[in-house]
């Protein structure tokens, strides 16, 4: 519970320092990938909204770049093709941007693969297993 990030005390009363035993090992593991998955969702919400709030910018700032253009050539401004397709990604962008922690939490689950699938790999590289 230190510096109030919730924990969780696992006991194994049949193991050492080591978790060996197979079937301690699956329990561990899930703790492990469980926590992991829960509290680095959270903490991806942030650079997962930032990407869709940059797209959402960058869109806005070619839209408008388009009309300065057009005001300039034209003196007035025209909704046309581009505009459309600009407002076209514009709402893709603002949908992405409200559906921040379930994209998040697709990211944490490996590409819907689950979450202890990345951390079964991530384990798979480290213990040679």
């Amino acid at each position: 519970m230190g510096r109030g990030v919730p924990s969780r005390l696992v006991l194994f009363p049949d193991e050492g320092h080591w978790v060996l035993k197979p079937a301690n090992r699956v329990v561990w593991w899930r703790e492990v990938h469980d926590w992991l998955a829960k509290y680095l969702n959270v903490f991806l919400w942030l650079p997962v909204a930032n990407i869709f709030g940059s797209i959402i910018s960058q869109i806005q700032q070619e839209m408008i770049k388009l009309d300065i253009a057009q005001l300039n050539s034209t003196g007035q401004t025209v909704f046309g093709p581009t505009d459309t397709a600009y407002l076209i990604f514009l709402v893709m962008g603002i949908a992405g941007y409200c559906t921040v922690p379930s994209v998040a939490n697709y990211i944490v689950r490996a590409g819907g693969g689950g979450a202890r699938h990345l951390y079964s790999f991530i384990h798979k590289i480290l213990y040679h297993v």
